[in-house]
């Protein structure tokens, strides 16, 4: 589940320009957050909110099998809130 969820969390990332700027549009610190890629830390409950509402997708998704997400995104699936990736 954890391993899921760094996969998940790094995949997300990379539709993005750089992780600096998923950092500055989520408002959360990058050490904290490259803490989070690398699995070496789980965000709180606060910021793990603030994660899926910018990526648009639940805690389920994001914690479950990282195979059904990146389905959900080549599906069509695009972020609520964090606004468009990076082309």
């Amino acid at each position: 589940m954890a391993d899921d969820f760094r996969k998940n969390l790094r995949y997300l990332s990379e539709l993005y320009k750089s992780v600096a700027e998923v950092c500055r549009r989520i408002d959360i610190n990058r050490q904290q957050y490259n803490k989070y890629l690398g699995g070496q830390s789980e965000p709180s409950n606060y910021n793990l909110r603030k994660i899926c509402d910018f990526f648009g997708v639940t805690e389920s998704e994001l914690y479950g099998p990282h195979a059904d997400l990146v389905a959900l995104f080549a599906s069509g699936h695009v972020p609520a809130v964090g606004g468009e990736p990076a082309s």
